[in-house]
């Protein structure tokens, strides 16, 4: 019985630890940035010579 209560609570502890860890690598990410996103020069999604020639 004393086995079977030491594994249940490791077994909590390190579901606990890797759901904590991923909340703060999902928050680390976000947060207010001042400037905006620079427009990206026009393209042509039809024209793949850049891809084969190694032009971009």
């Amino acid at each position: 019985m004393t086995h079977q209560v030491l594994k249940s609570i490791s077994i909590a502890s390190v579901i606990v630890l890797l759901m904590t860890a991923m909340l703060f690598a999902q928050q680390r990410g976000q947060g207010s940035r001042g400037d905006a996103a620079t427009p990206a020069p026009h393209h042509d999604p039809h024209d793949l010579s850049g891809i084969w020639l190694g032009r971009v």
